[in-house]
């Protein structure tokens, strides 16, 4: 999903928008790393695919 932010990164400064757009992704990939030190993306969400997949499993097979 940060390439969707990457996207939205680059059509704001190709547009070039004044006001300030919030820019979110998640994943925490480097690019995304690079675009909030450089002020073009606001927030990136990191997402522990491991710990949220084990959750699923748990769920699925609970016998609650």
């Amino acid at each position: 999903m940060n390439g969707l932010a990457g996207g939205a990164a680059a059509a704001v400064q190709e547009l070039g928008l004044k006001n300030h757009v919030i820019n979110v992704g998640m994943d925490a990939e480097l690019a995304a790393v690079k675009r909030l030190v450089a002020g073009t993306q606001d927030a990136t969400v990191y997402m522990d695919l491991k710990n949220m997949a084990s959750a699923a499993v748990d769920q699925a097979v609970c016998t609650c």
